[in-house]
């Protein structure tokens, strides 16, 4: 998986960004270590953060870099090893297409940590793997502990409890939710502990590749005054010093990336793209192919010709007349096409137009609505009531038989009216 990818600008600006010897190991101006020196993961390192030779022989203490003019061609080979192997194994670990930018961070973070770092990690690689990139990111901002060591007492406090030394005794101080318990003396006697101490340093390198993981532009949020890692180191009962940060204060992802800006979208690819064949051999020498000049007075009849050395001469050229060329024949217009005329509709499909008054006097619906008014100003005065109280009235009785056929007449012509046209 991202065979196509290859470290790029972001893996390079966070080298040349954190990537700098230890101000008692000596260097170039530019941070270059001529000498080997322990990194904050307890590993030897020299030059730009590499702790690989060309060979892939591992860098021991006390090797060194001779400062002369093969220098600069030094550090590339040495550099391009080490970024070589990172590609491989980021490739071998992650198992979904990367956008460039997150291929450079994973290379540069594989660049920064042991070999196991990544691919033993519990939350990182599983949620690159799930495509979960804010949770990855978050996840990547974890590893800031480097490794050291440090002096406690040689008898260990309980779980949970804090040591402190006063007056040359190691004392353990009890947590605060243990109301009422004294402290405890540990006694005089001590000796050297593993330290995993958290690096402020660590933290904005991994703020930084977060940052870019997400497609955010780090340089302008993460610089040393920016970032803030309050922490206070802890005797564990297991035996290890370990820094415990704090919350309050802390730079966090969310922080930085609320003032970041973001990059350029970028494509995610499973394939290479194929770049375009070059169109000169000029070209494919890697030399740029300038366009011919505009022929003018002085230069008509001339050309110009490479040679092998990449310069140009004039040579003479008999300019070539062109043959006189037919003129075309014009084609004659077609003739404009007769406009075929629709059939005209039967007299009795024809729909009535109601706006018209003398259609819509005409219409059904009309004579319906007369026949029920007529009806209904002669059914109502005559009195209702007495034909509810059955005291029989056959004129009575005919108008309201002449409402009902109005009515019925006039949705019948409504009825007609929408029916569409066959």
């Amino acid at each position: 998986m991202n065979d196509h990818l290859t470290v790029g600008e972001w893996f390079y600006r966070e080298i040349d960004e954190f990537e700098n010897a230890p101000a008692d190991c000596r260097q170039t101006a530019d941070g270059c270590a001529l000498e080997a020196y322990l990194c904050p993961s307890n590993q030897w390192t020299i030059g730009d953060g590499c702790c690989f030779w060309e060979d892939g022989r591992p860098v021991q203490q006390g090797e060194t870099l001779p400062d002369d003019e093969h220098l600069p061609e030094r550090r590339r080979k040495l550099l391009g090893f080490n970024a070589k192997y990172c590609e491989e194994y980021v490739r071998r670990h992650v198992t979904v297409p990367l956008t460039q930018n997150q291929f450079d961070v994973l290379c540069s973070f594989r660049f920064n940590t042991r070999e196991t770092t990544l691919s033993g990690s519990s939350r990182l690689l599983p949620a690159i793997n799930a495509q979960k990139w804010q949770d990855a990111a978050v996840a990547m901002t974890e590893f800031v502990y480097g490794s050291g060591s440090k002096r406690g007492p040689v008898k260990l406090p309980p779980k949970g409890w804090d040591v402190e030394k006063s007056g040359g005794q190691w004392w353990a101080i009890p947590p605060d939710h243990l109301t009422g318990a004294e402290r405890i003396e540990l006694g005089a006697e001590e000796k050297w502990y593993p330290y995993q101490d958290a690096h402020r340093g660590l933290l904005r390198r991994r703020l930084w590749g977060g940052l870019v993981f997400l497609n955010y532009d780090p340089r302008d949020v993460t610089k040393d005054n920016d970032v803030a890692l309050p922490t206070k180191a802890k005797l564990l009962s297991t035996g290890v010093w370990r820094d415990s940060i704090s919350t309050e204060g802390l730079t966090t992802l969310a922080h930085v990336r609320m003032r970041a800006k973001p990059l350029p979208t970028e494509l995610v690819l499973s394939t290479p793209i194929k770049a375009e064949p070059p169109t000169s051999v000029i070209e494919a020498a890697g030399k740029a192919v300038q366009p011919a000049p505009l022929p003018g007075p002085a230069s008509a009849g001339t050309a110009s010709k490479t040679s092998a050395s990449g310069s140009s001469e004039a040579v003479s050229v008999k300019p070539t007349v062109p043959a006189p060329q037919p003129v075309p024949t014009a084609r004659p217009a077609p003739a404009p096409a007769e406009a075929v005329k629709p059939p005209p509709l039967p007299k009795d499909a024809a729909p009535a137009d109601l706006t018209n008054p003398k259609d819509m006097l005409l219409s059904r619906r009309a004579w319906g609505l007369a026949v029920t008014a007529v009806g209904t100003t002669q059914f109502v005065p005559r009195g209702a009531s007495e034909w509810l109280n059955n005291e029989g009235n056959r004129e009575l009785l005919s108008w309201l038989i002449v409402v009902i056929v109005g009515v019925l007449l006039y949705q019948y012509g409504k009825y007609k009216a929408k029916r569409p046209l066959k």
